[in-house]
């Protein structure tokens, strides 16, 4: 028996955990096995050279004729300072058929977290200015994509808590890109389309890269889509009502043989004044328009991005630089403007005997909210070692500008005038003279810099490994001003500066071969750091963790984090911004209401704390197989912290009745939507996971990505790819990502004294209490198809009535995205490399396979107001037809 039948023997026969034997662990270890099967049989690919496929064929040798084994050691080219939990290779990644390294973390995601945090992102195992740079890459830059374990953070310097992905270039890569893309809703009326070029190019330690892309979106009109008649915020037309509310006229109420609240003035009121008998087929209905063709469920958009970087080596540091800049404009539409006027009961154009509430629709162009912003960007890093330390300096200066203007119903002051005056001239219910429309100017700018030096090294040897420290000193600097109105209007100035070390100590507790071997290998990790920042007392941040492998296929990790938070100058000094005309769901009367949303920064909001708990374990049961299960259990707690305005319940405007504005009817007017200070919140969630990657097809002999000479071009256009060595590979992949999330607790006390929420219960805006995700990826050769799945569970929004009958409940949601993708340049070798279909791709995205909308209804099983098909969703499903050619 040769030593590699031995040591598939040894695979094959060493135990697993007890749990693995389970009953409901059979399906698993069938699927397993048999990709472990599909694994050995790579070691024997048909493609190899002839005299190693010979060799490997060999009738099998005693032993003692075997040559001893050489074992080499050294660092991985571009290995970060852990292994990684889970790694994908180049035709793992291919598999997704996507543009970018930043489309590929996006997809990776719930593979990295339960949560939707973003990751840190390192290059080579070192850490970057700025990942915006990186992630324009085209994703065949790409070596391998190492996500590692959860303590990772930790060892580089980071907050405890935060996941980390290393990216692994190429050593030889160079491509440019041309993008042609074309989205659209499959019910129409949208249309988003895209041009992006770029060039990248990887010389071992050198690197470049230039993008610029351009994306314009069409509005989205609410003509092209059915919005129920009365939930509309267009629909509240050319109508009359009592002033304060309720009847109208008794008179008219007898005709109409109902109380009649509201009417809509009818058309024969343009040619004179209306009698009360015209008034009673409109009776309870309101009048008008639903303004389709001036309204705009989506704005419409248009932007411009470039990115530039480089990087060199200088001595035996590595120099980065890297410049950003983007513009961007929106336009929305909110309708036709109107004015509320009072016409007094003795007026000679009013035939009631009481004075009643007139609102008129104004004829001409539609109000409109506009947004521009520019902003610019630089980035440098430098890295390297100096006597035994790892040196990282970073830093960045960003700067932005943005406007917003904001079109308002004109002043019909002069006009309620005349109507007191009793003006016979001056005739409400025909045309009304043209007024001016007024307009809210908000304008904003900022400008922030940052600088992080960062060093680690080993210290002195332990009986378990030798011990490593890392310490980060940062600065911070942000400047923003606001201003509403014109040039001499209010202005808003803040300054923050904020100064930060911290500390982290790695200490090897077991290991294999070492001390206490039989334990596995284990490690510590302790941090503190202290922060100083503008008007602020000093901030403390504690650390720690502990990951233990007891035997190669099991890794557990615990971490603990405590830190002091503060808000951002954003979330303090952003431009206050009133927009008009947004529909927002009322408890208190159970409708629509269109309201002006308050949104912007908020001066008053002060520091807190944070804590954080996390369990993590992760499970490799096959040596060869990519085959892996993790779980987590995370709990946040915070005190004093920053959240978002909650859902407008009543128990949400019983605690901050400043913030809602209502009419003498009770209507709702307007909503104060900035950041709040929350007294507590603490969540706990349990998440779990299962990865396979499964190889399938013939094998083939590819370059091996570590062979260091000669190069050649590949088969899709990217030169320089080494052909000393040869792997083996399958020419098709299968890769399948299950994860699932369940909230075990999410309780929210926003001020002491009221009553604590619980959001999984449905108070103050309720939240799912599972979520589920499913990834599944599949590509031979040149095609690839991909489909992902998410399911939310049902939840509910509580209303103020103990019966639940204003409550909104929302079903369980479930939604598939699907891709197709055609690739010639990997079809195989029968083309001619230079032949133009090789270096063209083409991909089709379905997002929302099934146009699947969530259903929301009240208690009593009707559908709620405002939450109509195409109002939860106007888009529904998107197709997308992109064509990216390689040069």
């Amino acid at each position: 028996m040769t030593r590699s039948q031995l040591a598939e023997r040894s695979v094959r026969c060493r135990p697993f955990p007890a749990w693995l034997c389970g009953r409901s662990a059979v399906l698993g270890l069938a699927v397993c096995g048999w990709a472990v099967t599909a694994g050995r049989a790579q070691t024997l690919p048909a493609a190899l050279p002839a005299q190693e496929q010979a060799d490997s064929e060999r009738p099998d040798a005693p032993l003692s004729e075997q040559p001893p084994d050489i074992v080499v050691t050294g660092k991985r080219y571009g290995a970060a300072v852990m292994d990684p939990e889970r790694e994908l290779d180049e035709d793992e990644i291919a598999a997704y058929a996507l543009n970018s390294i930043r489309e590929v973390m996006s997809e990776v995601g719930p593979q990295i977290d339960g949560n939707s945090d973003r990751p840190i992102l390192l290059v080579n195992g070192q850490r970057i200015a700025d990942p915006r740079d990186i992630t324009s890459y085209p994703p065949d830059a790409l070596q391998r994509l190492e996500i590692l374990p959860p303590d990772a953070a930790q060892r580089y310097g980071y907050s405890a808590g935060q996941r980390v992905v290393n990216l692994v270039l190429k050593r030889q890569f160079d491509n440019g890109t041309v993008e042609l893309g074309v989205a659209a809703p499959t019910a129409g009326g949208r249309v988003s389309s895209t041009l992006g070029l770029g060039r990248v190019g990887i010389r071992d330690a050198t690197r470049w890269n230039l993008s610029l892309q351009a994306r314009r979106e069409t509005p989205l009109y609410q003509r092209s889509r059915s919005i129920p008649a009365g939930t509309a915020p267009a629909s509240a037309g050319n109508s009359i009502s009592a002033v304060g509310g309720g009847e109208i006229d008794p008179r008219l109420s007898a005709l109409a043989g109902t109380i009649v609240t509201v009417a809509g003035i009818p058309a024969v009121a343009g040619g004179g004044m209306p009698s009360l008998a015209d008034f009673v087929a409109t009776a309870n209905r309101v009048g008008g328009a639903q303004q389709d063709d001036e309204r705009t469920l989506l704005a419409g958009s248009q932007g411009l991005s470039l990115n530039a970087g480089a990087s060199v080596p200088l001595g035996r540091f590595n120099a980065s630089l890297s410049l950003r800049a983007d513009a961007s404009g929106s336009r929305q539409l909110t309708g036709l403007p109107t004015v509320s006027l009072v016409l007094p009961a003795g007026n000679p154009w009013s035939q009631f005997a009481v004075p009643i509430s007139l609102t008129r629709v104004l004829a001409g162009r539609p109000l409109a909210t506009r947004q521009y912003a520019v902003s610019t960007g630089l980035s440098a890093s430098l890295n390297g070692e100096v006597r035994g330390w790892a040196l990282s300096l970073a830093g960045n200066i960003d700067a932005s500008r943005s406007r917003s203007t904001t079109d308002r119903a004109p002043d019909a002051e002069a006009l309620q005038t005349r109507l007191d005056a009793l003006d016979i001239s001056f005739d409400p219910w025909g045309t009304l003279p043209a007024l001016p429309v007024r307009r809210d100017l908000a304008r904003s700018s900022s400008l922030s810099a940052t600088m992080r030096l960062t060093a680690d090294r080993g210290l002195a040897a332990l009986p378990a490994g030798r011990a490593s420290i890392n310490i980060s000193a940062g600065l911070a600097g942000a400047r923003s001003t606001a201003r509403a109105g014109s040039d001499d209007g209010l202005a808003t100035m803040a300054t923050n500066r904020q100064a930060d070390a911290r500390v982290t100590l790695n200490i090897p507790l077991t290991a294999n071969g070492k001390a206490l071997g039989f334990l596995g290998t284990s490690s510590a990790s302790l941090g503190a750091g202290r922060y100083l920042s503008t008007g602020a007392s000093a901030r403390t941040q504690l650390t720690g963790s502990v990951d233990w492998t007891p035997f190669a296929a099991l890794h557990l990790s615990a971490g603990y984090g405590r830190d002091q938070s503060a808000p951002s100058s954003e979330q303090l000094s952003a431009p206050r911004v009133e927009t008009a005309n947004v529909p927002v769901y009322d408890f208190a009367r159970q409708e629509v209401a269109t309201i002006v949303q308050i949104t912007g920064g908020n001066p008053a909001l002060g520091k807190g704390i944070r804590q954080n708990l996390r369990l993590d374990g992760s499970l490799r049961p096959f040596a060869k197989a990519r085959v892996q299960l993790h779980a987590s259990y995370t709990v946040n707690e915070a005190v004093d912290g920053i959240g978002a305005f909650p859902s407008l319940t009543a128990a949400v405007e019983k605690a901050f009745p400043d913030r809602v504005v209502r009419d003498a009817e009770g209507r709702l007017l307007s909503i104060d939507t900035r950041p709040i200070t929350i007294a507590s919140d603490r969540s706990s969630q349990l998440s779990g996971g299962l990865s396979l990657g499964l190889p399938f097809g013939p094998m083939r002999a590819v370059p091996s990505p570590n062979s260091p000479a000669p190069r050649a071009s590949s088969p899709t256009g990217s030169k320089g790819a080494p052909t000393s060595r040869l792997a083996a590979r399958r020419e098709g992949s299968l890769q399948l990502n299950l994860t699932e999330t369940l909230a075990l607790t999410n309780r929210t006390l926003i001020r002491s004294g009221l009553p604590i929420f619980d959001r999984l219960a449905g108070d103050g805006g309720g939240v799912s209490r599972t979520t589920l995700g499913l990834q599944a990826t599949a590509s031979y050769k040149g095609v690839a198809m991909a489909l992902s799945g998410r399911r939310r569970g049902a939840s509910r929004t509580r209303a103020a009535a103990l019966d639940g009958a204003g409550d909104l409940r929302f079903s369980p949601y479930a939604a598939v995205d699907l891709r197709l993708s055609l690739d010639p340049g990997r079809f195989g070798r029968r083309m001619q490399p230079v032949a133009w279909y090789r270096k063209i791709r083409v991909s089709l995205d379905v997002t929302n396979l099934f146009d699947a909308r969530q259903r929301v209804r009240l208690a009593n099983g009707s559908p709620a107001p405002g939450f109509s098909r195409d109002e939860s969703d106007p888009l529904g499903r998107i197709a997308r037809l992109s064509l990216t050619g390689r040069f």
